[in-house]
């Protein structure tokens, strides 16, 4: 059951981003500028990338090695995902201090 739960909420996840993309930059073209996406880990980078392709420009916020349970962004961190017009976090307690990146 766990497993289908996570199944939901990826896909979930997944329809979130693709209508963000598409009521943000619905139609840009490819001089325009890009979507400003901030991923907290890694693989939801990729995910955005993958989703997004020329539509956007994915950062990642927790750097590689880093544990996203104990990261405490700093200043700049902070700064750099105020910018972006998309935050994507697992959430669920993972990484709270995503959370209140998201409230902010």
């Amino acid at each position: 059951m766990g497993e289908a739960c996570g199944m939901r909420r990826i896909l979930l996840l997944a329809w979130v981003m693709v209508l963000a993309i598409l009521w943000v930059g619905g139609g840009a073209r490819a001089q325009e500028k890009r979507i400003q996406i901030t991923a907290s880990i890694l693989p939801l980078a990729d995910f955005s990338r993958r989703i997004g392709a020329e539509l956007v420009d994915v950062q990642v916020l927790v750097p590689p090695g880093a544990s996203p349970h104990t990261f405490e962004p700093p200043p700049s961190v902070v700064a750099r995902a105020a910018k972006a017009r998309l935050l994507v976090y697992i959430g669920q307690g993972l990484e709270p201090w995503a959370e209140r990146l998201a409230r902010s």
